[in-house]
């Protein structure tokens, strides 16, 4: 089970938001909380990430390591070599 922990301050603007431990909140831009008494909840974690098509085998994709350790956590095998 993953561990998810939200914190905010009055303001609102300095809200945290950890994964396993992990500081992930530079890597989103938006978080939904869904729950029902007795069941439990469940997190959708909006990330900060785009769609590029290209026709190319040569690609150097770049991810900040924010995004790279959630989606890590998230069961995602970086490529060999990276």
């Amino acid at each position: 089970m993953t561990a998810l922990r939200i914190t905010s301050g009055i303001a609102g603007t300095d809200t945290k938001i950890e994964l396993d431990g992990t500081d992930i909140s530079n890597a989103l831009f938006g978080i939904s909380l869904h729950g029902r008494a007795g069941a439990g909840f469940s997190a959708t974690l909006d990330m900060r990430a785009f769609e590029v098509d290209t026709e190319s085998e040569d690609v150097d994709v770049q991810l900040p390591d924010t995004a790279r350790e959630v989606l890590v956590k998230l069961g995602w095998t970086p490529p060999e070599g990276t």
